[in-house]
């Protein structure tokens, strides 16, 4: 007989994907016991009845956790269980959506932890932290956990090595709650702007790829598509216009900008910032197709900012094929030449993590190819 706790997750998962238009499947493993109500383990989603259905649970935390892990399984484009963009700026655009209060990752371990302790007794389960785990990228910078013992029913003690700009002082004990407040520094997203419009594709690809090419014939062609404008404080070359190509700013105003949260996604290349304004994102309706032109790290940031956006890597038909379009333009030294080829290479292997991979071998298909994937509504 199927566990209420499973129902109520695939309840959950058709609900999102009917919102979303999408169809986000998981298997679902049912444990007697865990740290947690509901996590992914092995590729499976993993549900604790006892933990999920547990009175004292509240239910937007429930619903709040359900939304992270379809988040996490919407993203993991690889199927490898290891994600580049935080899941949590997805998971809040889904509670907006769905009119959950969202919470931050403090108010939903607070909940977890109280009822964590009232089911368990041992250590595996009863306590946040796990013998030699690296706890959280902000804390094991800091210590190495060496051992955890309960002390009563209320309180856990933690025995750390420290380490890092720690190094070479004594172990010390402390509660977990010391532990915690110290060292797991969650980012509060409950204040992050996450929009799920469906309209924008990010475009990306190494130098040389002929994304520019590629990218004034599509919008020659299909006058329905749009582009964002960059912001930059590079300076205007002659045959540059302010506000078609860039919106040429200077240092203090890019400053500016990143100071008030202006920025959707920003970056440092060559000496000068290059960033995408929200306002120039937001003054297209969700009805009217926009590409961003941006590089990788841009993706991230815009993917998590807009969940719903569509990527697409440009790539060339060999690593050879570039080679030769960068040389050919001999606008660099062979120093400059041999920097770009590297992060090429880079570049290329991130191409799994876009929706979609595209190659420019003949521009007229790749035109029509990108075209499609731009005016598609899903």
């Amino acid at each position: 007989m199927e566990h209420n706790a499973v129902k109520a997750v695939k309840e959950f998962f058709e609900s999102v994907n009917s919102l979303l238009g999408l169809s986000v499947k998981c298997e679902i493993q049912v444990l007697e016991r865990g740290k947690f109500p509901i996590c992914r383990r092995n590729g499976c989603l993993a549900v604790v009845p006892l933990f999920f259905e547990h009175p004292d649970l509240k239910d937007n935390v429930r619903k709040v956790l359900m939304s992270e892990l379809y988040s996490c399984y919407y993203l993991d484009k690889e199927k490898s269980g290891r994600l580049d963009i935080n899941p949590g700026f997805m998971a809040k655009g889904i509670c907006q959506a769905m009119g959950i209060s969202f919470l931050s990752d403090d108010e939903i371990e607070y909940d977890l932890r109280n009822i964590r302790r009232m089911l368990f007794d041992d250590t595996e389960n009863g306590c946040y932290f796990a013998v030699g785990q690296k706890l959280r990228e902000s804390a094991f910078v800091s210590y190495e956990v060496v051992d955890i013992v309960r002390d009563g029913e209320e309180e856990t003690l933690v025995t750390v090595r420290p380490i890092g700009h720690n190094l070479g002082k004594s172990e010390r004990i402390m509660t977990e709650e010391e532990l915690y407040q110290r060292c797991c520094n969650y980012r509060n997203l409950k204040d992050e702007k996450v929009d799920m419009r469906r309209n924008l594709v990010v475009i990306s690809g190494p130098s040389g790829v002929g994304k520019d090419t590629i990218v004034k014939e599509l919008l020659a062609r299909y006058p329905n598509i749009n582009k964002t404008v960059s912001v930059t404080t590079r300076t205007k070359r002659s045959n540059e216009t302010d506000g078609v190509d860039y919106y040429f700013v200077t240092k203090e105003q890019f400053y500016e900008y990143q100071m008030n949260g202006s920025l959707v996604e920003y970056e440092l290349y060559d000496g000068n910032y290059y960033g995408t304004l929200y306002e120039e994102v937001e003054r297209y309706t969700e009805n009217e197709p926009l590409i961003l032109v941006i590089d990788i790290r841009g993706r991230r940031s815009v993917m998590m900012r807009y969940p719903m956006a569509k990527a697409v890597f440009i790539t060339p038909p060999s690593f050879e094929v570039l080679k030769a379009r960068i040389t050919s333009r001999k606008e660099n030294s062979p120093a400059e030449i041999e920097h770009r080829l590297t992060v090429a290479t880079d570049e290329l292997e991130q191409a799994t993590k876009y929706d979609y991979v595209v190659t420019n071998e003949d521009v007229e298909i790749c035109v029509r190819q990108l075209a499609d994937i731009v005016n598609q509504k899903v």
